[in-house]
């Protein structure tokens, strides 16, 4: 089976907030409080799919960790401020995952609104950046790509947000996508 790749994000509208690459998510539980539900595909584990591989992920502390089946949607480094403030960093790294294909394991993160329709999830223990979610962009998380344990594989694409980058990191010429 054959699947495009959504690599670029939609163009923002003037005066509107800026927003990482694709997202959308988990919702919170109505049966268990203070979990998530996350749909998960029949046979999640099951290596019964060629070409899919299970790759997990956790945080500074190990209390919050997500997983996930298959391929990922897209992978590429965000230069967008939002996501600066948010990590303390001059970029931030985000496998963008299809929300039908994984799931939490262990706790579940807090969240924060960062702006309206925009959460970002991160660890209530250590305060590790776990993932990203919008309304504006439903069907997909972006996970940090620093927190997967085997990242081998997982290289990214494309720059989003380039012109908000900081001028003071000398970014070497890597072919990849500035937009």
């Amino acid at each position: 089976m054959t699947r495009a790749l959504r690599m670029t994000p939609p163009s923002h509208p003037p005066g509107a907030a800026r927003v990482c690459p694709p997202g959308g998510g988990p919702r919170a539980s109505r049966n268990r409080p203070g979990t998530l539900d996350v749909p998960g595909p029949a046979g999640l584990g099951s290596g019964g799919r060629e070409g899919m591989r299970m790759r997990h992920g956790h945080c500074l502390c190990g209390a919050v960790g997500f997983e996930w089946d298959g391929p990922p949607n897209w992978v590429g480094h965000c230069h967008c401020e939002s996501c600066r403030r948010a990590t303390g960093s001059p970029l931030t790294s985000f496998v963008g995952v299809p929300d039908s294909t994984w799931r939490w394991t262990g706790t579940a993160p807090a969240r924060f609104a960062s702006s309206p329709g925009v959460e970002r999830l991160f660890c209530p223990t250590c305060g590790a950046p776990i993932a990203y979610r919008a309304e504006r962009f439903p069907g997909e998380t972006h996970f940090h790509l620093a927190l997967v344990d085997d990242p081998a594989g997982l290289t990214p694409t494309a720059h989003f947000h380039w012109k908000e980058r900081v001028r003071w990191l000398a970014h070497a010429e890597d072919g990849l996508a500035r937009e």
